[in-house]
């Protein structure tokens, strides 16, 4: 994927997921607001009730016969007059004697403020509402009545949000005709308890987009980890061509040399200094191809080590005497400070060779001179060995990533380092088998390194 295409992947997804993430935000409002809505209707049904059974009067009946077994019912209905909608409720009985079916309207004479007050607050207490205000409001006549108000007359309303329904009547016919009954309920906004019934949706629409996120971030970190890889890659590709057709080169030019001078042939001083220039060259490209294997074999579930009492004093020195004189052209200085009787449950063999794969990178990563101080030294449990060196030092983004497979530090000017990226991978891999761990610390460009394999003292857990 280049670098244009991983660009669009990326804008396309943030883009979905803030489209989810919105689109979950008004769905969830608006089911807020249908509940809220729902609220209010509740109010109104009850506001509607009430004013009802205030309003019943026996005088105006009107009897019907009919053979039909009705039930006992309630029937409210709003019908629609001229100019105006008249409220009317239709009580249908049916007699116990005859089967008459009597039919009761509704009298707007006068307003019995005190029974519409008692009526709501039965229908609204039937709904769990009990602290309200109701104001009712009937042409020029009002009254207000307060159902929260605490011992001392101050309304429990006062400083909380609240919400406020109001029902409103045309009311036709009677003395008071074309006057508007007016109702109106102000009783706290319930939005605590509709959050709570909403709980599990909300949680459920967050987790989603949460999930989606994090499976983009992943995603993301995917994708960068693969393009890191394929750089890795890349350099492999070229690192090992270029080690490998050093040596190949070499070998090649002493042998044709040998083919086609023939007083080089002929000469026995000439002819085995090419031959030996020949068999260092194999001999290098061998051990090339030789560490390339040996990582692979090392990284198969069929590895395993050789475990056995290791004196630390005498890994270490075996470490140092390996690489003190195997560069030619540097002044480097290895010093060893080991605490004294530590010894430790380990493979020799590879914890010398991870030991002299640190020193190895210090010396590499270096300028001309370099000093390199070896320690190993007991904490609790575990034995601590630690490379540090005055080299030309990491990033803290490089000190994370050293031990990777096939990554390389970043050398600058320094194009004479070789390798493949597999030194501090195969040292990562030696103490993890060992059930230990590794670690690299910095204070940054030209400023050293220190590198530390830490190991279990008397085997893996």
């Amino acid at each position: 994927m280049n670098k244009r295409q991983f660009k669009i992947v990326a804008v396309v997804m943030t883009v979905a997921i803030m489209t989810l993430a919105q689109m979950q935000g008004v769905w969830l409002t608006r089911l807020y607001r249908q509940s809220v809505e729902r609220y209010a209707d509740q109010i109104r049904t009850a506001v509607t009730a009430a004013l009802y059974r205030s309003r019943l009067d026996s005088r105006s009946v009107y009897s019907l016969r009919s053979n039909a077994p009705v039930a006992d019912s309630l029937v409210i209905m709003r019908m629609r007059g001229i100019g105006a909608d008249t409220i009317q409720s239709i009580n249908i009985n049916l007699s116990r004697g005859g089967g008459a079916i009597n039919m009761v309207v509704l009298n707007f004479d006068d307003v019995r403020f005190d029974a519409i007050d008692s009526l709501l607050r039965d229908e609204l207490s039937v709904r769990g509402i009990r602290e309200y205000e109701a104001t009712v409001t009937f042409g020029a006549q009002q009254r207000r009545f307060d159902h929260a108000a605490d011992a001392t007359g101050r309304s429990r309303l006062d400083g909380r949000r609240c919400l406020a329904v109001s029902e409103d009547f045309a009311v036709a016919g009677g003395s008071a005709g074309g006057d508007r009954l007016t109702v109106q309920v102000r009783t706290e906004h319930p939005y605590l308890s509709m959050l709570g019934d909403m709980a599990g949706v909300i949680v459920s629409s967050v987790l989603i987009v949460v999930l989606i996120a994090a499976l983009f971030a992943y995603l993301l970190r995917t994708l960068f980890r693969f393009k890191s890889v394929e750089r890795m890659r890349l350099d492999l590709t070229h690192n090992i061509t270029h080690e490998l057709k050093t040596p190949i080169s070499v070998a090649y030019a002493a042998g044709d040399s040998l083919l086609n001078i023939e007083q080089m042939a002929s000469d026995p001083a000439v002819r085995r200094e090419y031959i030996g220039i020949m068999q260092r060259e194999l001999r290098q490209l061998s051990e090339m191809v030789d560490r390339i294997l040996r990582m692979s074999l090392e990284e198969s579930e069929a590895f395993a080590l050789a475990i056995g009492d290791c004196d630390a004093a005498e890994i270490v020195a075996e470490a140092v005497r390996e690489h003190r004189a195997a560069y030619a052209g540097k002044r480097v200085e290895i010093t060893a400070d080991v605490g004294a009787d530590l010894v430790l449950r380990a493979d020799r063999f590879h914890l010398v060779k991870a030991l002299g794969n640190l020193i190895d990178n210090a010396v590499k990563y270096s300028d001309d001179e370099v000093h390199v101080a070896v320690r190993a030294a007991a904490d609790g449990d575990n034995a601590v060995f630690e490379v540090a060196d005055d080299g030309i030092g990491m990033a803290s983004g490089e000190a994370e990533r050293v031990f990777d497979k096939f990554y390389r530090i970043p050398s600058g000017d320094l194009h004479e380092v070789k390798g493949f990226g597999l030194g501090l991978y195969y040292v990562r891999t030696v103490a993890e088998r060992h059930g230990g761990s590794v670690r690299a610390e910095s204070a940054g460009r030209g400023r050293g390194s220190r590198f530390y394999i830490i190991l279990p003292r008397y085997g893996r857990g």
